[in-house]
């Protein structure tokens, strides 16, 4: 589908920065994005998490985010705790207005323990929430358990398909923040394996989604071919087909 020069319901490997270069000012609704967080991961040969120029690295793609975003929306963005103190004055220099920081509590991050440090354990992460132009109303969700700042997602409900992404986030969790805020169009410019989109898939949005590694790229096209045949990533791959076809 295309809509203002730009293809949606769909997935593009590549670099995000040289592929929103393309796209049109104010062409999406809402941003939902997860970035490396410069800590180290191994991503793979396609992705270097443990940049010298992180934060310019960050800067020029928000900045990107900023221009294809529609006037009076939001942009969501998970990070660290420690990333947060110059992650959210970059964006606001960038242009975005501050609305809250929601805290995504999930005591199974790691093996059902968070992520162990020699401090206190980590079993959260923070999501910085930025508008564009003026506040607008929230919606008013069945799906959402996401009416106060700190979102709980059930350990039994997190990756009931498996998991294929070393930070990949559970899909109930996006599915929550997607269906309390508006915007037709959805955004995943780091979409990794697909989450994002698969869940602005299940609640009947439009998406479209980044990311540099081809083989996230195919795995997040067959989590949404999915969405459509009933037929889970792995069982597909075995074999199995789709009931009506």
């Amino acid at each position: 589908m295309m809509m203002n020069g730009l293809s949606e319901n769909q997935i593009i490997c590549g670099d995000c920065l040289e592929v929103m270069k393309n796209w049109p000012d104010k062409c999406v609704d809402l941003i939902v994005v997860d970035p490396p967080f410069n800590v180290g991961k191994d991503y793979g040969e396609t992705t270097n998490d443990n940049r010298i120029d992180y934060w310019k690295w960050i800067e020029l793609r928000f900045k990107e985010a900023y221009r294809i975003l529609r006037d009076d929306t939001r942009l969501y963005s998970f990070n660290t705790d420690k990333g947060m103190f110059e992650f959210k004055p970059i964006l606001e220099e960038i242009g975005f207005d501050y609305v809250q920081t929601l805290i995504w509590y999930g005591p199974n991050l790691v093996g059902g323990r968070g992520r162990i440090s020699s401090d206190w354990h980590y079993m959260h992460e923070p999501i910085i929430l930025m508008r564009k132009g003026k506040r607008t109303p929230m919606i008013s969700s069945e799906f959402s358990n996401c009416y106060s700042v700190q979102v709980h997602i059930r350990p039994q409900s997190n990756f009931k398909e498996g998991r294929f992404h070393i930070a990949e986030k559970p899909l109930s969790l996006l599915i929550s923040i997607l269906s309390r805020t508006p915007g037709k169009i959805v955004c995943d410019f780091c979409c990794g394996v697909g989450t994002t989109c698969v869940a602005a898939k299940k609640l009947g949005r439009r998406y479209i989604g980044i990311d540099i590694s081809p083989e996230y790229c195919r795995i997040a096209e067959e989590r949404l071919k999915a969405v459509d045949t009933g037929v889970p990533v792995k069982e597909a791959r075995a074999g199995q087909k789709a009931l009506f076809e």
